[in-house]
């Protein structure tokens, strides 16, 4: 099987728990899902790629912004990727935002690796979007609480961080 029908399946079997009809990828290997009210998970698959791309925009970049200031506390936190439940955070230049994304490695991963790798990102995401954005409107922050490691077979992951 390609990466695509695998990774349509896995979208079929999310789509089948969460009662959306009609879920998979797009004939560019791409699909957006809405989370609650402002979170977008995107997922793209390019064409002969064995890893499946998830991110989430959580933050808009704009001019009077101190992007250095992000960059380093965002950079800071991708180190060891504790804060972020194994994601990292990466700068969108064609629309001028941060996401936190996952490359996943299709033939790496299973069902439940994906659900959990989707689950894991969304909540990170939910998180660091709200930190960000009270972050830019000046509310004070309580102290970062350390997220758990993204819970996945240690074969998976190990095989994942392996790849070069």
């Amino acid at each position: 099987m390609n990466e695509a029908t695998v990774v349509n399946q896995w979208l079929a079997g999310l789509a089948a728990k969460a009662g959306i009809d009609g879920l998979g990828l797009d004939e560019q290997g791409g699909v957006a899902l809405r989370y609650g009210d402002d979170i977008e998970l995107l997922m793209e698959l390019p064409e002969q790629s064995p890893v499946l791309h998830l991110y989430v925009p959580v933050l808009q970049l704009s001019q009077g912004m101190e992007q250095g200031a992000v960059f380093r506390q965002l950079l800071a936190r991708n180190l060891f990727a504790l804060e972020t439940q194994g994601a990292t955070f990466a700068l969108d230049e064609t629309h001028e935002r941060i996401v936190l994304q996952y490359p996943l490695v299709v033939a790496h991963s299973d069902a439940t690796v994906f659900e959990r790798v989707v689950g894991n990102l969304l909540e990170a995401a939910v998180a660091w979007k709200a930190r960000l954005r009270d972050e830019q409107s000046g509310v004070p922050q309580a102290p970062a609480v350390k997220a758990p490691v993204l819970a996945v077979e240690p074969a998976s992951f190990n095989a994942f961080m392996v790849r070069v």
